[in-house]
């Protein structure tokens, strides 16, 4: 029998939270009712944050049964468990909608919006389950109705707000953070003070000490984000639960009820882990502008003097069919003094091939500019689909030049807008098939070979090759190495615009003159969702 991976996923969430629930219910407080801390809950409000409602039902229907599981083990009764059961996860299910209806799907906690959403969400969505937790309590226990929704409430919400950002939070790209050395040496430093110092304040009866564990989850907050301050918040209250529970720290010391000693740790760990979790969102967002500051000045800076060199190529382009233009219409002018008709029609085929000249760096400069106005929508896309339209442009060609065309099979799929990228690979084929060697029949390969983070895709051919010292300069716009060849020198610089402007990059690859030429470029693959 074989499970597909929801089914496999379920059953890994279940075993999560039937051991969670365990363990909660064995270390609740001495009131012998509620639990100081109710991670199972976050644990399922994170997975289902992550993932689509398609899945919801399985995820809830695997938690409910391992809630009733625990509980029963556990000495409950079953009317009593299924109440309770049906109380938890009403905790979860309004606050994992609301927070993807309005946030988004999966739920990021990276913007300071989606923070002040999710501290909402953990501190109100509780309220129905506890109620209906509580009700249960009342009548299976003889728990004090009040007291147990007081705590009941403050469990859940301290276990959203500690539990859940730590799998919002912990993605590879976080936690490559901390595998570099100077970081990871922080953050070993940041665990051992947090446990030197939660043993100080809780082997001591002084309430004040308390708020010594704040700077620990600003430091958390400050250097490693929202995935360092999630770490430093749960080993934090892990600590500070496992303290009060055998009976040592200021809050034990205080010599209230068990209940009330719950209830004023909840809010003690509330109270300084929901305003750190801002920090760590608004520390991480402010980085994150600031990188983009930089980048988007690196982009203008690198606009601007390319601007510069387009206003003067295009002043250089243009110029020189304006001049060819008004000299041939003072010859023609001559010629028609002379009555010369004969060489007044070969100046006007020089002056009409110059207009043509001008149209088609005219037609360049156009097709450039709507570069920044997509098509379409980028999508799903075979890149071997677009290599066979782009033949089919240019078959006559290849026809003509008697050329070999080898497609390779594994081509990937990539996302992006088809028709610009189908521009792309003729264009590439173009100039593959026009800088042919007439010593020798040409031969095009279209493949790919794997490299990171995007596979390599590249067009070779065996024409005259390109010197190393121009291999950069051939994506200038209006660029002709050979004025002999047809063309305007735009090709390969639309070329790079379009790859560029799908998050790729190209080059050229050629050991020089008559070597043949590789023109590589790399697109983000379909799986990276860009």
């Amino acid at each position: 029998m074989t499970f597909s991976l929801p089914a496999r996923s379920a059953a890994a969430l279940a075993l999560v939270y039937f051991l969670l629930a365990l363990l909660s219910i064995t270390l609740a407080t001495r009131a012998g009712y509620v639990a100081f801390i109710w991670p199972p809950v976050a644990v399922l409000l994170g997975v289902l944050l992550r993932s689509t409602p398609a899945r919801w039902p399985l995820f809830l229907g695997a938690c409910f049964v391992a809630d009733v599981a625990a509980n029963l083990l556990l000495g409950g009764t079953l009317p009593a468990t299924l109440g309770l059961a049906a109380g938890s996860l009403a905790e979860v299910l309004p606050g994992a909608w609301l927070l993807q209806r309005h946030f988004g799907r999966p739920f990021r906690l990276t913007t300071l919006p989606a923070a002040l959403g999710f501290l909402l969400v953990a501190c109100l969505t509780p309220l129905p389950g506890a109620l209906l937790g509580a009700t249960v309590l009342h009548a299976a226990l003889g728990a004090p109705w009040l007291e147990a929704l007081r705590i009941w409430w403050a469990s859940t919400a301290l276990a959203m707000i500690i539990v859940a950002p730590v799998l919002l939070t912990w993605t590879p790209a976080a936690g490559a953070v901390f595998r570099r050395r100077h970081a990871a040496l922080e953050a070993a430093g940041l665990v051992l003070l947090l446990l030197a110092t939660t043993t100080f304040v809780f082997t001591r009866p002084f309430t004040p000490l308390l708020f010594l564990l704040l700077p620990l989850l600003i430091w958390g907050a400050l250097r490693f984000g929202p995935a360092g301050h999630s770490l430093t918040a749960l080993l934090l209250t892990t600590a500070a639960l496992a303290w009060t529970y055998a009976g040592h720290g200021p809050i034990a010391a205080t010599g209230a009820a068990p209940a009330l000693q719950a209830h004023l740790l909840q809010l003690f760990l509330t109270s300084i882990a929901a305003p750190s979790l801002l920090v760590a969102v608004i520390v991480t967002a402010l980085r994150r502008s600031a990188v983009e500051r930089e980048r988007l000045i690196h982009t203008l800076e690198s606009q601007k003097a390319e601007l510069e060199r387009f206003a003067y190529t295009i002043s250089h382009e243009l110029k020189t069919p304006l001049v060819t233009i008004t000299g041939f219409a003072g010859l023609i002018r001559d010629d028609l003094a002379r009555a010369d008709t004969v060489r007044a029609e070969d100046d006007l085929s020089i002056i009409e091939q110059a207009a043509r000249t001008m149209q088609q760096s005219l037609d360049h400069l156009l097709e450039l500019t709507r570069l920044g106005r997509p098509i379409g929508a980028p999508r799903r896309v075979r890149l071997r689909d677009l290599v066979d339209d782009a033949l089919a442009t240019v078959a006559a060609r290849i026809e003509q030049k008697g050329a070999t065309i080898l497609v390779a099979d594994d081509l990937p799929t990539v996302r992006g807008d088809p028709q610009r990228l189908r521009e792309v690979l003729t264009i590439l084929l173009d100039n593959a098939l026009k800088f042919t060697k007439p010593s020798e029949a040409p031969r095009i390969e279209i493949g790919a070979r794997p490299a990171n983070p995007h596979p390599v895709c590249f067009v070779k051919d065996n024409g005259t090759g390109i010197e190393p010292v121009y291999h950069e300069r051939v994506f200038d716009l209006f660029e002709r190495l050979e004025a002999t060849h047809e063309g305007a020198g735009a090709g390969l610089a639309l070329a790079r615009r379009i790859v560029e402007a799908h998050g790729g990059r190209i080059w050229i690859e050629s050991a020089g003159r008559g070597r043949g030429t590789t023109v590589c470029f790399s697109l983000p693959l379909e799986s990276s969702g860009k």
